[in-house]
């Protein structure tokens, strides 16, 4: 009797002690997963605006590593004067992409709208975008793509942080390489400027 009651105690300590596991298991995967997000979640963007025509794209890295392989998807549009820029009514708009080689460690790099330039495939010329004083401009940060200190890839919306190969991921940048034909490129090289406290 003895021996049937020591191997029913331990049946149970090992039910316990496998469910124990199984959730220290489960903590561990969890944090392994915030620990891979830590960087890309302090990737972030946004766009400042003067008057209707100076918008200003920032890009900023508030890690202590940089990123690689950065590809900005921007929506550029006009809207007829009288229109609040960031309506939904925006009568004329595309999507480019700003390719960006890296982002340093703790900075932001400052991209203005006026010194952009544009190519579509083919084209073999530079193009300016046509900035006159009856349209105001909307910019708009659609999604960034860059490859993390570890090699892996995200895709930051102004929503969510995913990473490029999750199922919506990889539905949010086919969204970004169908408008790849539509480059743009800077007049100037923007200076990455050192932020505090990173």
């Amino acid at each position: 009797m003895l021996g049937i009651g020591t191997l029913a105690l331990t049946g149970k300590a090992t039910y316990y002690q496998a469910r124990v596991s199984a959730d220290q298991l489960a903590q561990s995967r969890e944090a392994t997963e915030q620990g891979s997000k830590s960087q890309a979640a302090r990737i972030s963007s946004w766009v400042d605006s003067g008057d209707a025509r100076s918008y200003e794209i920032n890009i900023m890295n508030r890690s202590p590593d940089p990123v690689t392989g950065v590809f900005v998807g921007m929506w550029l549009g006009k809207a007829p004067v009288g229109d609040i820029p960031g309506d939904d009514d925006i009568e004329e708009g595309v999507m480019y992409l700003l390719p960006l080689p890296s982002l340093r460690p703790c900075s932001v790099i400052t991209v203005s709208a006026a010194g952009l330039r544009y190519r579509f495939d083919g084209d073999r010329a530079d193009r300016t975008f046509d900035f006159v004083d009856s349209v105001k401009w909307k910019a708009e940060v659609v999604a960034i793509v860059f490859t993390d200190a570890n090699g892996v890839e995200w895709v930051r919306t102004p929503q969510e942080l995913l990473r490029s190969d999750s199922e919506v991921g990889i539905r949010k940048l086919s969204l970004i390489e169908d408008h790849s034909s539509r480059i743009l490129y800077l007049e100037q090289e923007s200076s990455p400027v050192a932020i505090e406290q990173c």
